[in-house]
């Protein structure tokens, strides 16, 4: 660990996290700032190896909608289209071209788990909707009970979309809820949400058999909101709906994020999180204990969680992703792999075109085995997610066993190691060189100090033009 590098954190952290921020491939608060997001990492896939990854039988499928009425204020994500460009049925039939050219290459194909994610899911037709799941559900095979995750929009939840989605066989629905404050939802650019529609969601859902309903929500819509503020603005709609599950998200306006969030307390959401879980019996840190059995039951629609998020991120399953702007994950010899579809997010034409004319455009990028065994030990030792299990080191980073237990053995004094699998322990701060008052960033000075490596170090401070 480099003293001066971390001097250099120390003075510039504001600016780190904000660039980092920006140049991410998920958003800040889903996925910390790990290596990958240095270019100098990123090299070109041999045609030998893609042919292997596209051959494989078994993967989660993840299908993205680029649309949205509008961009909120709140979010990160870049270029949003119209629909109107293509229409509903356009795109669905340029999703129906790329799976057919999938099994094309391998008709013995199995999904473990979709998602339907966005931009907006729900701004696709009810019939348009149907006509893609039942492509999907007559041409793959599926293990028992598996779940089919849909983000959406309340807004969008009409009682003929919510038949579509279980004649779809959808059965879990995370609903884009944010907060129950009309105005707050105005001053973000949400304006087209009213409570009523949330309320209209979950009902008409709960009618057609989805039951497994959870919410978004996000704390910090203001600068400096209070627990109790949070709590006036949306405990009484909960306790009345009853979710079967909550994911919080701690933000300020996206643009003034980067100036206040070393200095945005982590203690207020976790004490949100206590009120709420205690009014409607949900138990937010027993997720955690629980895992070790979420083998068990993971494709069960009565599972709470995310079965693609857990087999995408821990048991590191391969994910086909299909739709413009996609991203899908590989796993090849110890290293990561990443699959981009035609990444200009604003061509929705130009896709449309290639897909008429069969031509699939996709890049491929690769890390190095350091890189992606960093990479993975970095988003999963996080507390609030589910620990690195020993057996996947061992199957997917086999070349890398050295390094990981080298990383390990410097840390360990704030793990918790049992059952096969690491967690880092919530005194995990007291070996930080400084810390602040957001457990976000705490995190990431942890993974700069302790998980990067130093040329990590050195890469990062010189694109930010800080050495």
């Amino acid at each position: 660990m480099s003293k001066k590098n971390i001097r250099i954190l120390q003075k510039n952290l504001n600016k780190v996290v904000g660039e980092i921020n920006r140049s991410n491939d998920e958003v800040w608060y889903r996925i910390f700032p790990l290596p990958f997001v240095i270019d100098n990492y990123k090299q070109r896939v041999s045609k030998k190896i893609i042919n292997q990854i596209e051959k494989q039988e078994e993967f989660a499928l993840y299908i993205h909608i680029p649309f949205c009425r509008n961009r909120c204020d709140y979010c990160s994500i870049q270029g949003a289209c119209n629909i109107n460009k293509i229409g509903s049925k356009g795109y669905i039939d340029c999703l129906k071209k790329e799976l057919e050219n999938i099994l094309k290459i391998n008709k013995k194909r199995k999904i473990l788990s979709v998602f339907m994610g966005g931009g907006t899911p729900s701004l696709i037709k009810p019939k348009d909707l149907n006509n893609l799941f039942s492509y999907i559900n007559n041409k793959f095979n599926f293990p028992e009970n598996v779940q089919f995750n849909m983000e959406a929009c309340p807004s969008d939840i009409t009682r003929e979309m919510a038949k579509a989605m279980a004649k779809s066989k959808i059965n879990k629905v995370c609903l884009g809820v944010q907060t129950f404050n009309e105005k707050k939802l105005k001053l973000c650019n949400r304006h087209f949400q009213k409570n009523k529609d949330v309320y209209e969601a979950v009902n008409y859902l709960r009618k057609a058999g989805i039951d497994n309903i959870s919410f978004d929500l996000i704390y910090g819509l203001k600068p400096n909101e209070s627990v109790q503020e949070f709590l006036n603005d949306n405990l009484k709609h909960i306790v009345k709906l009853k979710p079967r599950d909550i994911t919080f998200y701690p933000l300020q306006n996206y643009t003034d994020f980067p100036k206040t969030i070393a200095n945005s307390s982590s203690k207020n959401l976790e004490q949100i999180k206590k009120t709420i879980g205690s009014k409607i019996n949900i138990d937010f840190y027993k997720r955690q204990k629980d895992l070790k059995n979420q083998k068990r039951y993971l494709y069960k629609p009565s599972f709470k969680g995310s079965s693609y998020f857990f087999l995408r991120r821990c048991l590191l399953k391969n994910v086909l992703a299909i739709g413009l702007g996609s991203k899908g994950d590989y796993w090849h010899n110890g290293r990561y792999i990443q699959r981009i579809n035609r990444n200009k997010n604003d061509d929705i034409t130009g896709y449309k075109d290639d897909i008429k004319k069969g031509f699939f455009e996709y890049k491929y990028f690769t890390l190095s085995r350091e890189a992606s065994l960093r990479n993975h030990l970095i988003y999963n030792l996080n507390l609030r997610r589910i620990g690195v299990y020993k057996s996947i080191i061992k199957e997917k980073f086999p070349q890398s066993l050295n390094l990981f237990d080298k990383t390990i053995n410097k840390i360990k004094e704030v793990l918790d190691i049992s059952d096969g699998r690491i967690f880092l322990q919530p005194k995990y701060d007291q070996i930080l060189p400084f810390k602040t008052k957001n457990q976000e960033v705490n995190y990431f000075i942890f993974s700069f100090c302790y998980l990067y490596s130093e040329r990590d170090q050195n890469i990062l401070l010189k694109k930010l033009k800080l050495i």
